[in-house]
């Protein structure tokens, strides 16, 4: 972790992400949108959608995708049209060998 002004710190990446364009599936609270999966990695995934005003940071949400099957996760950010989300747990990579890069 790296320590910034105050008592905020940002967590380092250690996972490897790997750029694709997957359709997947986001369930809210609010209900589902399609996004396109830009990189993901065995900890999260970044994503691009016009429907991201649906999403809030610290959101627990369900991805889905026909590769990877059911997963859940946390919004951990959001910007115009993007948003990131942490796995609550680690994909193996032989999930990730299955996406179409």
């Amino acid at each position: 972790m790296t320590q910034l002004s105050g008592t905020q710190t940002v967590r380092k990446r250690l996972a490897t992400r790997y750029d694709c364009n997957i359709v997947a599936q986001v369930e809210t609270k609010f209900g589902a949108i399609s996004c396109q999966v830009q990189n993901i990695s065995s900890t999260g995934l970044m994503a691009s959608t016009t429907s991201v005003a649906q999403l809030v940071v610290g959101q627990v949400v369900n991805i889905s995708q026909a590769e990877l099957g059911k997963l859940k996760g946390i919004v951990m950010w959001t910007s115009i049209g993007k948003f990131g989300i942490s796995f609550s747990h680690p994909i193996s990579d032989g999930k990730l060998s299955n996406i179409s890069k």
